[in-house]
């Protein structure tokens, strides 16, 4: 099982196709986590506007005295109770079968601390953001993720290891976190394609 963590910012359209995409999953083994940056009612207003939500959904109301996109993912990750989680935000969406396959990879690759999907940058999935082939230091995290929003899964235990997402960044948090440790000795990763 895992845990998908969504930042809501707003009560928009983009975060009900998001729920609809989560809806429609083939296995709906996981939990969905929404940290609302809004007012926790308006969230769930929203939600309710998406009939029969089968989804296991879990609400949080993000504190103004801790402001900012990481506080707020952080605050997710400390709800997280399955051994992986994905961010997914509000203007993401899977693939019908995007949770049935990472709960597949996590089971078939259990040791690994992080793992690594292709990922679609236009709705239709005509154009999948490649494995960057360029040497790290160059391209940082993304010689081995696709992309840290809905691609990469994460083992929540990673934090107990090595801290959280820094919050002193408006943008770029996750990727210092992710620099942070796959530069570090024992990370293990895998990038899986679709075909493996």
């Amino acid at each position: 099982m895992i845990t998908i963590l969504t930042l809501a910012k707003t009560n928009s359209f983009d975060l009900l196709r998001l729920a609809q995409s989560l809806n429609s999953q083939s296995s709906l083994d996981f939990k969905w986590i929404l940290v609302s940056l809004i007012q926790k009612d308006k969230l769930l207003k929203s939600l309710k506007s998406l009939e029969n939500l089968k989804t296991r959904t879990s609400v949080y109301h993000q504190s103004p005295l801790l402001p900012g996109l990481y506080n707020a993912l952080n605050l997710a990750i400390s709800y997280c109770q399955t051994k992986y989680y994905v961010v997914a935000g509000i203007d993401d969406y899977f693939f019908s079968d995007a949770i049935e396959e990472i709960n597949r990879s996590i089971l078939r690759y259990p040791a690994i601390d992080i793992l690594s999907f292709p990922v679609a940058s236009h709705p239709d999935g005509t154009s999948i953001l490649p494995q960057m082939t360029m040497p790290y230091w160059i391209v940082g995290p993304r010689k081995f993720l696709s992309s840290h929003s809905v691609g990469t899964v994460i083992r929540a235990g990673l934090h107990t290891q090595y801290g959280a997402y820094p919050n002193i960044y408006k943008i770029a948090g996750d990727e210092a976190f992710l620099h942070r440790i796959l530069s570090s000795n024992g990370i293990s990763y895998k990038y899986v394609h679709r075909d493996s």
